[in-house]
């Protein structure tokens, strides 16, 4: 209350002329405030526009957790770790956020890899994974800011999923430039079986046209 009080009285002591400067210094502080805010949820939106000193890493992963989609990574580890971000000359605190695929069933998998790329035209196990929007979805990013950008994010999720990768994004704890993301493939079978599968279709296709693919609504 005390500071209230004071402010009161410094208010009230003003002339005009003072009241007006201090109203447009007060404005010009919020709108820097502001600012500041939208640049860090354009590279990290995971808490509200504050920097990520002030959350834990079992706070983090439980965020990440709830932004995923169904039946896809139980595994979500977050980790503090020093990261030469771009060009910068020297490392710098940053989260490292891991997703990995803990539930392995290869002997059923692999098949449906397989037969998915070469019967399937769009299938999930050959989608092109866009690492922007899933690193834009996965830190509640303001790029990620239309329903098609984020139903495109999650479909890549499930690809990556689908397809045995694990995604790992290093976070600036200032939030202050775009996180970097790396998304490999954590299984040959699966890989193999993938890769596989593209050159039989590749080889059907030359014989037979399309007509032993299909295509499905959600590419999967």
């Amino acid at each position: 209350m005390s500071a209230v009080n004071d402010a009161r009285l410094r208010l009230s002591g003003m002339s005009k002329d003072q009241l007006m400067g201090y109203t447009q210094e007060l404005e010009e502080k919020i709108n820097r405030l502001n600012a500041i805010i939208e640049e860090r949820e354009r590279h990290c939106g995971l808490n509200n526009g504050n920097t990520l000193e002030s959350i834990s890493n079992a706070e983090i992963s439980e965020l990440i957790r709830n932004r995923l989609p169904k039946c896809t990574y139980s595994g979500i580890y977050t980790t503090n770790v020093e990261y030469k971000f771009g060009n910068a000359e020297k490392p710098s605190l940053a989260r490292k956020i891991e997703l990995i695929r803990e539930n392995w069933s290869l002997l059923r998998d692999a098949p449906k890899a397989l037969l998915s790329s070469i019967f399937i035209k769009n299938s999930i196990y050959i989608r092109d994974i866009n690492y922007n929007y899933v690193g834009d979805y996965l830190l509640q990013t303001s790029k990620m800011n239309t329903v098609e950008k984020v139903k495109e994010a999650r479909r890549d999720i499930i690809a990556a999923y689908r397809q045995y990768k694990s995604i790992t994004l290093y976070v600036p704890e200032n939030c202050n430039c775009d996180a970097q993301i790396e998304i490999q493939s954590k299984s040959e079978v699966i890989l193999a079986s993938i890769d596989c599968g593209i050159n039989i279709r590749s080889f059907v296709e030359k014989i037979f046209g399309n007509k032993l693919t299909i295509e499905t609504h959600y590419g999967e």
